[in-house]
C-alpha cells in the first residue's frame, strides 16, 4: 500500500519538479517509504527502477569502493536521487536509522508523459 506523502516534499524533488501539480498529486499515490535501520546496506544495482530519496536518517555513498559521501535526510542533497543512472556499482551504508522515499522510474515516466501531453493543443 503507497504512503500519501505530501505534495510539497515531492515538488522539492529532481526530476518529480518538472510536474504539473496534478502530476505531482498522481505521483504522491505510488510513493513508497522504506526504513532501513542503521549499518544495512543497498546497492543500486538491485534498486535501478526506483529512483530513491533520503528523507530521514544519514547514509554514506560509497561508488566502486572508493570515497564515502555522506548524505543526510532534508539536506540539499538529499532532494536528488540517491542513486545515479551512471553509478550501477553505488552503494549506501546507513549510518543511523533512515526513512527512504522511493517509486518506480516507469510510473513518473508514464505521468510525466501524461503530463506532456496534457499540456499540447491537438
Amino acid at each position: 500500500m503507497a504512503n500519501q506523502v505530501p505534495v510539497k516534499l515531492l515538488g522539492k524533488l529532481t526530476p518529480v519538479n518538472r510536474l504539473s501539480p496534478s502530476g505531482m498529486l498522481a505521483l504522491s499515490e505510488k510513493v513508497l517509504i522504506s526504513q532501513i535501520k542503521a549499518g544495512q546496506s543497498l546497492s543500486a544495482k538491485n534498486l535501478n527502477q526506483w529512483y530513491m530519496y533520503l528523507v530521514k536518517g544519514n547514509l554514506h555513498l560509497s561508488v566502486n569502493g572508493g570515497k564515502t559521501t555522506p548524505l543526510e535526510g532534508g539536506s540539499t542533497s538529499s532532494f536528488e536521487p540517491i542513486f545515479k543512472d551512471a553509478q550501477p556499482d553505488a552503494r549506501v551504508t546507513a549510518q543511523s536509522d533512515c526513512h527512504i522515499l522511493r517509486f518506480e522510474k516507469q510510473s513518473f515516466q508514464n505521468i510525466l508523459n501524461d503530463d506532456n501531453s496534457a499540456g499540447c493543443d491537438v
